[in-house]
């Protein structure tokens, strides 16, 4: 599934400001951290975290965030190059 496939399957269209981030194991607590700011101005289900772990996921699930898991390597080398150039 697509990001934008996966992101419309949720429920976020194109009427509502999405915030997006990349996330993995060690970024977890500011991902938690921010979702937690956007709750308290009723944003939070208006974000959406690139995990490219499988922590990253449990604790997005935990924390009721929504994450899209299609960046996450599962043994695909080439997973690494994409990510790299997502963030530059």
């Amino acid at each position: 599934m697509t990001l934008s496939q996966f992101v419309r399957s949720n429920g976020v269209g194109t009427d509502r400001t999405l915030f997006v981030t990349m996330a993995s194991e060690s970024y977890i607590q500011p991902m938690v951290n921010f979702r937690w700011s956007l709750d308290r101005f009723d944003l939070g289900k208006d974000y959406v975290v690139l995990c490219f772990d499988e922590a990253c996921m449990a604790a997005a699930q935990q924390h009721d965030i929504m994450a899209y898991g299609g960046y996450i390597d599962h043994g695909q080398h080439e997973r690494a190059y994409e990510i790299a150039h997502l963030k530059v």
